[in-house]
């Protein structure tokens, strides 16, 4: 609301200015007083916004035309008023001084309506409050991979690095209450980081969470099962923190790996920002001729039968085999990101907050993305995952993996090919759960930060975005309950069509 309140003000102040005529210059003065009083408390209040970026500049404006009436006054008390007078009205100068008024009173005007429309778009709701019996603590950790070389730079000697995120099960006290809250990335942000990616634009518009900083594990276990998760290609790993919070609160230590140089913003060690620039700016983009022939093979594998679509999957990705290798070399990198976290729960930071605390026989993986693509990858060949889950990841080199033999969820769009495949090919329990209405971004906090842009249909979908995030709280939490807890979870058994009709569900041993 403050937000809002603040382009409001600014509006009114350029409206007054332009009615200047009407409008007594100590009312001009007070009102552009009180619109920068309003972007100070903003400022220590909600803290800076790239949505608001146009508003400021025109407070800016503001603050400067301030510091000249107050001086204008200061030297009109000093009997010496005619120094800052201004040109004659009929002179060439008052003419001059009148275009630049009208000219600044114009722009102000398109640049507060610009912030109003940017803070539509990412302006973020509350998260809604987790369900389980546990607060929220977080944490970060980093691990250097000491047996791989880092491949996106060019120094010798760089290992791979990866930032994770923990969110856990935290004990609920008067210290806790006192903890500093925890925030993550503005959507703002993360899409201006995607190409741009620094300190301030990380920091610039955080959406407050429910949980608490450094908060100590919780004592009710003296081990929890651990979940990681992998991000979206170009995501970060706050993208699904709606649901690593409520998996937490239920009792979950979710360590969600930010990896590096395929994510919308990685800090190193050393403080520098990496964004995707990379990945941008790929030596193997399709070609016209590509272009043309992939847009003619996905209208084929639109129309084609089940049985004839995996082929003409395959060719697709042959169209620029050189690019097909790039994305498979990505998606194989995170998974061994995956496989690396695994192999380190044993020997986690003593100030990752739980380190020991970390139960090995019950340890699953999850992705969204290119995460759940990894996902895939990693539980076909490590055997420390003991059930994982795909939101909406897809990548062609799944076709040519083995069978999953771990229980495994897939969960996505409607018609999702790929996931069905692996569903069917499956040689372990396996669900395969289809949202109608979702699209590809349903599956992260993206649908109820971006809910204002669901005229956007084909981006958005056509599902409600608290009601999705409800969804996939409830299917992959239930999964991990009865996979890794033993629970019988009544959600699984597909006898509760009331409570989500947009879900289609297909289950096997």
């Amino acid at each position: 609301m403050l937000n809002f309140m603040l382009v409001l003000a600014l509006l009114i102040c350029v409206f007054a200015s332009a009615m200047r005529r009407v409008a007594a210059p100590s009312a001009n003065l007070w009102l552009r007083l009180t619109a920068l009083g309003i972007c100070l408390i903003q400022f220590v209040e909600i803290g800076p916004r790239l949505e608001l970026v146009p508003a400021y500049l025109v407070a800016g404006v503001f603050a400067v035309l301030v510091a000249i009436s107050m001086t204008q006054k200061l030297l009109a008390k000093a009997a010496n008023p005619s120094i800052l007078d201004l040109p004659s009205p009929r002179s060439r100068g008052a003419f001059m001084m009148t275009l630049v008024r009208w000219t600044g009173i114009a722009g102000g005007t398109l640049a507060l309506l610009l912030a109003a429309l940017l803070l539509a778009a990412f302006h973020s709701l509350d998260f809604p409050a987790p369900t389980g019996p546990y607060a929220i603590g977080t944490s970060e950790f980093r691990l250097t991979d000491a047996a791989r070389e880092e491949l996106f730079t060019e120094r010798s000697g760089d290992y791979r690095q990866i930032l994770v995120r923990v969110t856990y099960p935290a004990a609920n006290d008067d210290a806790f209450a006192r903890l500093p809250r925890d925030t993550i990335q503005g959507t703002a942000a993360i899409v201006v980081g995607l190409v741009w990616p620094n300190p301030v634009t990380v920091s610039w518009g955080a959406v407050v969470t429910h949980a608490r900083r450094n908060a100590p594990l919780a004592s009710t276990q003296q081990r929890y099962p651990v979940l990681v998760y992998s991000h979206g290609m170009a995501g970060n790993a706050e993208m699904n923190t709606v649901l690593a919070q409520h998996l937490a609160s239920h009792g979950y230590i979710v360590m969600a790996i930010n990896h590096s140089f395929l994510s919308s913003g990685f800090r190193l060690a050393d403080g520098t920002m990496i964004g995707i620039e990379r990945i941008l700016k790929s030596p193997v983009s399709d070609t016209e001729d590509q272009d043309r022939r992939k847009e003619e093979l996905d209208a084929l594998i639109e129309a084609a039968p089940a049985e004839r679509r995996a082929g003409l999957i395959r060719e697709k990705a042959a169209v620029n085999p050189q690019q097909s290798a790039v994305d498979a070399g990505r998606h194989e990198l995170m998974s061994a990101d995956q496989r690396f976290l695994l192999a380190s729960l044993d020997s986690l930071p003593s100030d990752s907050m739980v380190a020991g605390r970390v139960d090995l026989g019950r340890t699953g993986v999850f992705g969204m993305s290119s995460g759940g693509a990894a996902t895939h990858i990693t539980c076909t060949r490590d055997p420390r995952c003991r059930a994982g889950l795909n939101l909406d990841g897809s990548q062609p080199l799944t076709l040519d993996l083995p069978p999953l033999h771990v229980p495994f969820m897939h969960v996505g769009q409607e018609g999702h090919f790929l996931l069905a495949f692996s569903h069917e090919r499956a040689e372990a329990k396996s669900y395969l759960v289809s949202v109608r209405g979702a699209t590809h971004i349903s599956f992260t906090d993206y649908v109820l930060s971006l809910h204002r842009l669901r005229y956007l249909g084909d981006v958005l979908g056509t599902i409600d975005g608290e009601r999705m995030l409800d969804l996939v709280n409830d299917y992959v939490l239930a999964f991990f309950d009865e996979t890794l807890l033993g629970r019988n979870e009544v959600i699984l058994d597909g006898v509760t069509p009331d409570r989500y009709p947009e879900v289609v569900m297909l289950s096997k041993e």
